[in-house]
């Protein structure tokens, strides 16, 4: 009995393991048909330098409270990570902003980041986003593009993850439509995943594979570009918060699905 017992406990074992290395798209199968979408990009975060075919830094310079910065982008080779970090420095807050490569932008499908964060508050905020080159261009949002927030602890409630559409640029124009969801134990120490679906139909909103949000308008029919951010309102709140210590934006990875043809 017991080597039957101890052979069992084997099978266990290496079908536990099995699961765990499943690729492509098992994060995403709770949310999508894995019949009717492919995985067309990702990025692990493997390589000690940042991957530069697929990504690029995005608003270097003053924004908001802070100064984007190529020093915020820390790789992890070690683990496999990715870290946008934000510390002061010489009186400065530092963030860091990354975009995908103008090659990788995609017109629908299913945009999945797996992430952690040490700590949210009032006025900092990590962020997983969808932006267009043409955004605002033309006041036509289907033709301009939309900012698709799929990630962003913003002001207000820090617990609160916010989904966001943003239309018709930033100025006198500007439009918006938000849903904010409870997620008190975001800064965990673990790791959780949020994702969009966005077809010519709607957007739906994932976080740990439960849906959040769905809306259908507007929609864009542009493609567009993955973003990964940092950013900070108020210089004085951050170093009062934290001093000289900093904060990780850790990233696992992204990946990016696209509907099969039929």
């Amino acid at each position: 009995m017991l080597e039957f017992m101890q052979k069992m406990n084997k099978m266990i074992y290496a079908l536990a393991l099995a699961l765990l290395i499943v690729p492509n798209i098992v994060s995403a199968q709770k949310n999508v048909s894995r019949k009717e979408y492919k995985l067309v990009w990702k990025d692990d975060f493997k390589s000690q330098e940042l991957d530069t075919t697929i990504w690029q830094y995005r608003s270097l310079g003053p924004r908001r409270a802070s100064i984007n910065a190529v020093e915020a982008i820390v790789p992890n080779r070690r683990k496999g990570h990715l870290h946008i970090r934000t510390f002061a420095q010489d009186g400065n807050i530092i963030t860091g902003m990354l975009r995908s490569k103008a090659h990788l932008d995609q017109q629908y499908g299913y945009f999945e980041c797996r992430f952690k964060v040490d700590e949210v508050f009032r006025g900092y905020w990590p962020a997983f986003w969808l932006q267009s080159n043409t955004f605002g261009s033309t006041k036509t949002p289907a033709d301009d593009g939309v900012e698709i927030d799929v990630m962003e602890f913003y002001l207000g409630d820090p617990k609160l993850l916010e989904n966001a559409l943003h239309w018709n640029g930033y100025g006198a124009d500007h439009k918006s439509v938000s849903q904010k969801t409870p997620i008190p134990n975001i800064a965990d120490g673990k790791f959780h995943i949020a994702a969009v679906e966005w077809t010519p139909e709607y957007y739906k909103f994932y976080f740990d594979g439960k849906l959040v949000w769905t809306a259908t308008s507007p929609i864009s029919h542009r493609p567009q570009y993955v973003i990964l951010s940092t950013e900070v309102d108020s210089k004085q709140v951050f170093i009062n918060k934290m001093g000289d210590s900093f904060l990780d934006f850790t990233v696992d990875y992204v990946r990016v699905y696209q509907k099969k043809s039929k």
